[in-house]
């Protein structure tokens, strides 16, 4: 992630600089000494270099990549995040793993402002590379193309997603165990929103079960929706209006708030 980021770039380039600098007066202090003693002195300084600026680079990359996520995931401010975000993946290498992961954060941006098309063109399909199929990024790929169709209402388009997670999932069982229950989850979660939309069963106990439990807010606030839209279904407006208003007024500055307030708007008056 370094190429990410101004700063990190700056600094693993200006601890090298550093390096060489030092290496520089190595020679000039050694003149007149045997070629090899300050040669050695070099490489080992330049080495040194690259491996100190090189892991500063990557701590500075990693603290100011958490303080972009925390922009969507803790304010949910989507449009302050995308400000400082969508300059980052085009500066990563694109047969990285880095790439990938940075343009599933991106989308995650664009899906929290309602963006859903340009979510969707945001991911990184290439999950296939030399070293082979990727298995966490495949299931990354596809978790987050189901949520964006069906953030978007797309509930027949979710269906190759929903199946080729569901695929994914079956893959990492005995390989990945903790990242196919939490995979699990998430396919769960999808099939029950694609139901809410296509009039299929609806789980509507273990989505309230799950509310609780939510990792993080906008996992919340996705829960809140199916719920939403379970309580419509069923023709219970009453407790629609519950998970609507809780909605509203947790979904910060995402589309979240605007899709309550209209689903609200369209609720009968309070009896």
């Amino acid at each position: 992630m370094i190429r990410g980021f101004w700063q990190s770039r700056l600094a693993a380039g200006g601890i090298f600089a550093a390096m060489a600098g030092v290496a520089v007066l190595v020679w000039v202090r050694d003149q007149g000494m045997p070629a090899y003693i300050p040669l050695l002195a070099t490489i080992l300084l330049l080495a040194l270099g690259a491996v100190a600026g090189r892991l500063a680079g990557n701590i500075l990359a990693s603290h100011l990549n958490a303080k972009c996520l925390a922009l969507l995931h803790v304010r949910l401010d989507p449009a302050a995040f995308l400000a400082r975000y969508e300059p980052v993946p085009p500066r990563l290498d694109r047969a990285s793993q880095g790439y990938a992961v940075a343009c599933a954060y991106l989308a995650d941006g664009y899906a929290a402002a309602g963006e859903y098309d340009r979510a969707i063109a945001a991911l990184c399909p290439s999950f296939e590379g030399k070293k082979g199929e990727d298995l966490a990024l495949k299931g990354l790929y596809y978790n987050n193309l189901a949520a964006y169709r069906l953030g978007g209402g797309d509930a027949a388009g979710a269906v190759d997603a929903l199946k080729a997670l569901a695929g994914v999932v079956e893959q990492c069982r005995t390989a990945k165990p903790a990242f196919a229950q939490n995979m699990a989850a998430n396919l769960r979660l999808y099939q029950n929103w694609q139901a809410c939309l296509a009039g299929g069963r609806v789980e509507g106990e273990w989505l309230a079960s799950e509310l609780p439990k939510a990792p993080y807010q906008l996992r919340r606030l996705e829960l809140l929706k199916v719920l939403a839209l379970y309580e419509l279904k069923k023709g219970r407006p009453g407790r629609a209006r519950e998970h609507l208003e809780a909605l509203r007024q947790s979904a910060g500055k995402t589309c979240y708030g605007p899709w309550a307030e209209e689903a609200l708007a369209g609720l009968p008056p309070r009896g």
